[in-house]
């Protein structure tokens, strides 16, 4: 995800150069890109832990309900 999404472009679509330099117009270097793709990319990581977790303590309250 990342900026690519936030910009509205692929960064799968374009090469990696073509994605800096279309975001380096903006006023951000690659650096700032890598380091905000890479916050984005664990953020994502633990959106998706939390959410299994959840879903995972969901299934189990079911099971325990269903057995009464």
């Amino acid at each position: 995800m990342g900026l690519s999404a936030f910009f509205g472009f692929e960064k799968k679509e374009l090469g990696i150069e073509d994605y800096i330099d279309q975001v380096r117009p903006m006023g951000l270097k690659a650096e700032v890109i890598n380091a905000y793709d890479k916050i984005i990319d664990i953020r994502m990581k633990k959106a998706n832990f939390n959410m299994g977790k959840s879903l995972y303590n969901g299934s189990k309250f079911q099971s325990i309900y269903e057995n009464c």
